[in-house]
């Protein structure tokens, strides 16, 4: 996605997104769910690279967190894993490594 993003591919960035989700994400969580304990994964970019800039930013990143334990919460169907929503959510971590102490404690 990275690169897809200096080069201002779209098409590509959200094809190499989505392969990282079958090929890594996926087999991921469905070996712990076969496990049957209890798991939280934390999927999130390390840096922005928009593609109407095609450079790094400093600019949050959105970020989602699973949680096994709260799997059978409501699911909010208009929920997205993007910037715009990101934002609406108002859910921010001013100080990046708090994230870490979010994920594990929350």
């Amino acid at each position: 996605p990275d690169e897809c993003g200096h080069r201002h591919e779209i098409e590509n960035k959200k094809k190499s997104i989505e392969i990282i989700d079958s090929k890594v994400v996926g087999p991921i969580y469905d070996a712990l769910k076969e496990i049957g304990e209890d798991f939280k994964i934390l999927v999130m970019p390390d840096h922005p690279t928009p593609l109407a800039l095609r450079t790094h930013t400093h600019e949050p990143v959105p970020y989602m967190i699973f949680d096994s334990r709260k799997e059978n919460l409501e699911k909010n169907e208009k929920a997205t894993y993007d910037e715009a929503y990101a934002e609406s959510t108002g859910i921010y971590n001013e100080i990046g490594f708090h994230l870490m102490d979010k994920f594990i404690n929350d």
